[in-house]
């Protein structure tokens, strides 16, 4: 009487081809709701005692009701079915006449003679032996096959209508992805002209002022501190300002940064005095001003305050030194993740990190690398002893070698959270073996652990950029998806498999990826059909993305028209929402287009980009996801955590 535990098993084994079969699933399927619906009534339940049978009805006929009201309309029309269309509505169908019959058990024994019949012609083995499709394969791609040779007249005619036909909605679909483009530049244009425009009044308000300040001085009214102190406040604002990356300025207007408070930072790396963020630009540097309320601090600037007053050189040399108990590296490499995961303000973040890349907390850059790129007005740190304790290139293998399954989970985590950051990810890279430390520590759990989870987490946003991209598919990330999809995909975390599918794709995108994806030994089409029904809508995206981009190559093509692949696709199309058909029109297109991808590499392409054009690949940035942040507790007596520790 489990219904969900049922129709999982039957989404889950019966193939989706079969699922689409309307005149014949549809009626079984019918029949079984009904089933589910009414077995709290039937004499031959097997409830327990503690589940009252009236409100198990209840409930089953709401969802009865509901798959009236979607999926089984389809057979309102059927005489066959209408009577039970009435079947919510009745109060009790045990004594109906109509009904009554439902409830006995030579009923029971029909539906489920019937659908054994059903399950025993649709759950038959439908691949060939794979000597077979290598045979079909080669007599496809060598065009040798006796069927190639008798194709009907009328598609050559046609052809010549085809091809334009496509050419013709491939321009379509490239001026309106060009026309969406433009009207996010004209967007993005006006916010910034806006901004720079009110940048530049109230510098002239300010210059103004300033104006009406010199007159009175030269009047022999004297001009007060405290009105020299705000304009030396906001000319450091305005600095602050100009000095932003351009992500910043998108996500921060320019009245919203100029109002918060700034910090400045000493000589010593501790937070210096704050500067106020009242007033508005003409009247606060007049005479009277001094007698305005300072107001109160922004809850960004209390943040930053507090995150400033730490050694990070000194974290840095206790991480990777062999003498150090590990449970205390575990605590400081939680306490510095949470520094990155727990904060809410995207400045703020930035900010932290760029500390953490500056002062190489993981040893990965040497100490000779420029680093001009972070402002002398936040880091004044003493550079001498930086260079003293620096470590080589190696330090991030070192640390990861030196520690225990434990520790090296505590490592993985940290790094998955830097990751999520465009500037983390170039930093990380800097470790030129990063990329098969984590392949080798991913490939070493067997079971979906959180160390697996964030080592996997960590190569789909590194699969982002390029030559990450290869070094994967070189050491067969690609088999191994695809395997521990196959073998696990009843117990894998949501995490696992949203990650684990974005990765798929992002590899598949790359010739030699396809080339990986063509091994027959994989079933590729096989496990994202398995897929392609996800509750995940992310997922769902995923799974037709690499379809659309494996759909390039012939054999792919062949062996996805063997396997059903455009009647599944037609009946999912009916099934979902607006996003996931265009998804699947597009895929369509492709499964029946008789363009091909090259069997010739791609890698000649890295040569266009240098080492700065790679960053820029990648520019998006993640959030920090719960599962990627879930708490874990240090339980040892004595042991500081959190920012306590640091």
């Amino acid at each position: 009487g489990d219904r969900e535990r049922f129709f999982a098993g039957w989404r889950r084994y019966l193939p989706i081809t079969v699922r689409s079969k309307e005149t014949v699933t549809s009626k079984i399927e019918f029949y079984l709701q009904v089933y589910f619906s009414i077995y709290a009534l039937t004499p031959s339940n097997k409830l327990p005692p503690s589940r009252d049978p009236q409100r198990v009805f209840q409930e089953e006929m709401a969802h009865f009701k509901n798959y009236l009201d979607s999926k089984g309309s389809e057979l309102a029309s059927s005489a066959e079915f209408l009577a039970f269309y009435a079947l919510p509505y009745i109060p009790n169908p045990v004594e109906h006449p109509s009904f009554k019959h439902l409830f006995s058990k030579e009923w029971s024994r029909e539906l489920r003679s019937k659908l054994k019949t059903f399950l025993g012609q649709n759950l038959q083995p439908m691949s060939n032996p794979i000597l077979m499709q290598v045979y079909q394969d080669f007599l496809r791609e060598s065009g040798t096959q006796s069927a190639k040779g008798h194709r009907d007249k009328s598609r050559y005619e046609n052809q010549s209508y085809d091809d334009l036909k496509e050419k013709y909605q491939g321009l379509q679909t490239q001026y309106s992805a060009t026309q969406k483009r433009l009207e996010h530049a004209r967007s993005d244009l006006i916010e910034s002209q806006t901004k720079w425009t009110n940048f530049t009044r109230d510098i002239l308000n300010l210059a103004k002022d300033l104006l009406k300040s010199i007159k009175r001085a030269r009047r022999g009214y004297p001009i007060q501190d405290q009105t020299i102190q705000l304009v030396s406040e906001k000319i450091h604002r305005y600095g602050t300002f100009l000095n932003m990356n351009m992500d910043d300025l998108t996500m921060t207007s320019h009245s919203q940064y100029i109002s918060h408070a700034s910090v400045d930072v000493d000589n010593n790396g501790t937070t210096g005095e704050v500067l106020d963020a009242s007033g508005s630009y003409i009247e606060s540097i007049t005479p009277n001003a001094h007698h305005r309320t300072v107001s109160a601090i922004s809850v960004a600037t209390n943040v930053m305050q507090s995150l400033n007053n730490i050694h990070y050189s000194k974290i840095r040399s206790t991480l990777l030194s062999k003498s150090v108990e590990e449970v205390k590296k575990h605590a400081i490499l939680q306490a510095l993740r949470w520094r990155l995961s727990r904060v809410r303000s995207s400045l703020v973040k930035k900010q932290v990190l760029h500390y953490y890349i500056y002062y190489d907390v993981l040893g990965i850059a040497s100490a000779e690398e420029e680093k001009s790129t972070i402002e002398d007005s936040h880091v004044r740190g003493d550079l001498s002893k930086l260079k003293e304790t620096s470590l080589s290139e190696d330090g991030f293998k070192i640390l990861l070698e030196d520690m225990s399954r434990a520790g090296v989970e505590y490592v993985i985590r940290f790094v998955n959270v830097i990751a999520s950051e465009c500037a983390g990810r170039t930093y990380l890279l800097k470790c030129d073996r990063v990329i098969h430390l984590l392949v080798q520590v991913l490939q070493a759990e067997e079971e979906d652990s959180i160390l697996r989870q964030n080592a996997l987490g960590a190569l789909q946003k590194f699969s982002l950029r390029r030559d990450p991209q290869s070094v994967m598919i070189e050491l067969d990330m690609i088999k191994w998806i695809l395997e521990t999809l196959k073998r696990e995909v009843e117990t894998l975390s949501d995490y696992s498999i949203e990650y684990a599918t974005a990765l798929l794709m992002n590899l598949s995108l790359r010739t030699a990826g396809k080339d990986k994806c063509q091994d027959p030994s994989l079933e590729v089409i096989t496990v994202l059909i398995d897929l392609a029904e996800h509750e995940n809508l992310q997922v769902r995206t995923y799974i037709n993305g690499t379809l659309y981009s494996v759909l390039t190559r012939g054999s792919m093509k062949a062996k996805a028209k063997q396997m059903g692949l455009e009647e599944m696709l037609v009946y999912l199309m009916k099934n979902s929402d607006e996003q996931i058909r265009k998804q699947i029109q597009y895929i369509l297109e492709q499964l029946h287009s008789d363009s091909q991808d090259g069997e010739e590499s791609d890698d000649n392409e890295d040569d266009e980009f240098d080492a700065e054009d790679s960053e820029e690949e990648d520019d998006e940035e993640e959030f920090i996801s719960e599962d990627e942040d879930m708490d874990d507790v240090i339980e040892k007596e004595g042991v500081l955590t959190g920012e306590e520790l640091l």
